[in-house]
């Protein structure tokens, strides 16, 4: 007897199974070069009859396809069997033994239908009309739920021209006892499933149309492969009127819902509406308007990752408004809104980092302010050097009362103000009191001292000088020796410019004798009086009458190296005038010409009286 021929054939089965299904023999050698590789070994009998054979998986069947067309030479229909293009020749009788197979081979977590849908999956994997599945199906019955799964399955294999040709077979096919059931809203709702992983948009819109003549009501599966098919497509302008639909017919969203639409709405650029939809899902699972079972792990982690999303997505958002030329406070203000309205909270370092890349523009203290209170909220460290960032932006935009509550925060919660934070503090109230006394509101500068010293704030000379700068344009003569008598008790050495406001404010209120002792005093401590401080005591000795004593001033004054101004040109004239000496006036308007001061409004008036006064002839 001659010996047996083995030829090595590569398959993924295990040899043992491989060999017990194929035990017999074959007489001449079989040679293809697709087919030999480190394998294992079988041999073949000429009586071998395919009816006989029950394969293992589909595989086995085409390779054993393959090795009978090489036995009889037909290489290239052995090509064609072994990558599954003869799925045309599959009838009734193969998937019936399809199903004997997959139920022998039946794994013990499989379900008692697992087997069915497995055959038919195979069988109707490459049909392209609904006469050929007719064909393979025959006059099997299978459950509509074996269908509506078998419709599943094509589209993860990638095949939504079988899906649709078993719906429309399952639509059109006949019972002899009327019993047959006819395709339900899940079997619709799987084939959309299938048309839209495999983008078939036009064909899903068809099928949708069908159900609706069909008379067959959506339910939220069938809305939610509809979003997801717009979100596709980019347009989520008809994605939002599904959704707007689905809750005007009563319809809850479920978590697949929404994430589809803040996904579309997010990718044209509408955080407010997404804002508005993540806030309607925070309400809805607060008040409990959801399915009420239990969520699985998968959909826990779906939901998280949707805040994170969402929260991003802000967070860019904001970092958008910041780069743009054309930001507004309005526009900003109502993205916060809708972040405080959704429960939307920007982690530590977002803050952060946020708040650093404020201050290019003025307007960005709006941010920089929402950010901060919203860590202190949240209950986030602040250091000192971001406390001091925020005062800053904030006194640049001429917020100074909103930083003066920053510093009062880390007064009372920390961090410790530094000595940065004081002269940031103190700028602020250098411009608040600056302010004051330009405007002369001598009470608000009083309430500012009182403010500075209350949060430990020590003023310095020009805060002080700028209270009595208030008062005295304010005619509070009063009330700017009490700021001076503050001053010096607070250890502030006066200077010229102090004793200079002081003795304006004496000089308004005509606290002649007052000034003088001030003048006195000023010059026994060794303080050089300045132009203002000269104009102010001839003025004020021109009020008393004291002319020779106001031109003393004026001719010292020119003795240290002083210009005198028109202002005191102007008093010096007026002092003549209150003494009616008419002829003094006249001199000294002109050694102002000859001293080229430009007179002004004020000369002109004391010009205007002089006619009128007693002129004395030398």
């Amino acid at each position: 007897m001659a010996p047996s021929v083995y030829h090595c054939v590569h398959f993924s089965a295990p040899a043992s199974a491989f060999s017990s299904l194929l035990s017999c023999r074959i007489g001449p050698k079989v040679q293809c070069k697709n087919h030999i590789s480190c394998g294992f070994f079988v041999t073949f009998s000429p009586s071998f009859v395919v009816e006989s054979f029950r394969p293992q998986s589909t595989d086995t069947s085409n390779l054993l396809g393959s090795i009978l067309s090489y036995v009889d030479g037909d290489c290239k229909q052995a090509e064609k069997n072994r990558f599954g293009h003869q799925n045309s020749t599959k009838n009734n009788e193969s998937l019936v033994r399809r199903i004997q197979h997959e139920t022998r081979s039946r794994r013990i977590t499989d379900r008692d239908s697992t087997p069915v849908v497995r055959a038919l999956t195979w069988a109707l994997r490459g049909v392209k009309d609904e006469e050929t599945v007719g064909v393979i199906v025959g006059n099997l019955e299978f459950q509509m739920s074996i269908f509506t799964s078998v419709i599943q399955k094509l589209g993860m294999e990638k095949k939504p021209q079988a899906a649709v040709a078993l719906l429309r077979w399952l639509q059109r096919r006949e019972g002899g006892d009327g019993t047959i059931d006819r395709p339900n809203v899940f079997t619709y709702n799987s084939l959309l499933g299938v048309l839209k992983a495999n983008h078939c948009y036009e064909m899903a819109t068809m099928i949708l149309e069908e159900m609706r003549e069909n008379g067959i009501s959506s339910d939220i599966v069938t809305c939610n492969t509809v979003i997801s098919m717009y979100e596709q497509q980019g347009r989520p302008d008809e994605a939002l009127k599904v959704y707007e639909d689905l809750r005007t017919t009563g319809m809850v969203p479920d978590l697949f819902t929404y994430r589809t639409m803040i996904q579309a709405l997010a990718r044209s650029g509408k955080c407010e509406r997404v804002l508005e939809l993540y806030r309607d899902l925070v309400h809805q699972e607060r008040s409990g308007s959801e399915n009420g079972r239990p969520k699985l792990k998968r959909e826990k982690e779906q939901r998280q990752e949707l805040a994170v999303f969402v929260v991003q997505l802000c967070y860019r958002r904001i970092w958008s408004w910041l780069s743009s030329d054309t930001s507004t406070i309005k526009e900003l203000g109502q993205l916060f809104a809708g972040m405080r309205q959704a429960e939307i909270r920007l982690d530590e370092k977002m803050c952060r980092n946020l708040i650093r890349a404020c201050g290019q523009r003025v307007i960005d203290y709006y941010p920089a302010k929402w950010l901060y209170f919203n860590m202190r909220e949240q209950g986030f460290y602040l250091n000192v050097s971001l406390c001091n960032h925020i005062i800053r932006l904030l006194g640049k935009a001429k917020r100074w009362w909103a930083a003066l509550g920053v510093y009062e925060h880390m007064m009372s919660v920390g961090p410790p103000p530094e000595e940065t934070t004081h002269r940031l503090l103190l700028s602020h109230f250098q411009i608040l009191l600056n302010s004051a006394g330009k405007r002369g509101i001598w009470k608000w500068a009083l309430q500012l001292l009182d403010k500075m010293q209350e949060k430990g704030i020590k003023p310095d000379s020009f805060a002080w000088n700028a209270a009595l700068i208030a008062c005295g344009r304010a005619h509070k003569p009063a009330a700017a020796i009490e700021v001076f008598q503050r001053m010096t008790a607070a250890g502030q050495q006066p200077g010229v410019l102090s004793y200079g406001a002081l003795l304006s404010a004496l000089e308004k209120g005509n606290l002649t004798s007052q000034a003088e002792q001030v003048w006195k005093h000023m010059l026994k401590v060794g303080t050089k009086p300045n132009e203002y401080a000269y104009t102010t005591m001839i003025t004020v000795r021109g009020k008393s009458g004291n002319y020779s004593e106001a031109a003393d001033l004026f001719y010292d004054m020119q003795r240290n190296g002083m210009e005198p101004t028109v202002v005191t040109h102007n008093a010096m004239i007026t002092a003549c005038a209150r003494a009616s000496d008419g002829q003094g006036a006249v001199k000294w308007l002109q050694q102002m010409e000859a001293s080229s001061v430009e007179p002004d409004s004020i000369t002109y008036s004391q010009v205007i009286i002089l006619p009128s006064l007693h002129f004395r002839e030398g």
